[in-house]
């Protein structure tokens, strides 16, 4: 069974997920998730922390759909959670948490992840 991820592990993996937003144009997005983020950690809410998680994958997905080409990088910050969990099914003693860098290397590397990366517009 996979841990819980903490309300940091949240807020940082919304952080992440809004410098892609920002990256892509999408600042008022990016400010308001980045507002509610801020209300929703400090009353400690998981459920609205984790809503505004899914809201930031959201947005980056209807924006690659319509510019239909993603960077890896891009592709690994939306699906780190499952490339993480994926891995370490694969390879149970592996350190964690895997950096952004680590992940990358493991979709260039491995067959079955580069077709996922590739069947989502990922340039490589």
């Amino acid at each position: 069974m996979a841990r819980q991820a903490t309300l940091a592990e949240i807020r940082d993996a919304i952080g992440h997920l809004v410098g892609t937003l920002i990256g892509l144009g999408r600042n008022t997005d990016a400010d308001n998730i980045l507002r509610s983020t801020k209300i929703f950690y400090k009353r400690g809410d998981r459920t609205m922390l984790e809503g505004n998680l899914e809201t930031a994958k959201m947005i980056i997905r209807q924006h690659t759909k319509q510019n239909p080409r993603m960077s890896l990088r891009t592709f690994v910050k939306l699906n780190r959670e499952e490339l993480s969990a994926l891995i370490v099914r694969a390879v149970p003693n592996i350190k964690q948490p895997l950096t952004l860098a680590e992940l990358e290397q493991w979709v260039l590397n491995d067959e079955g992840l580069y077709r996922w990366a590739r069947s989502e517009g990922v340039r490589v």
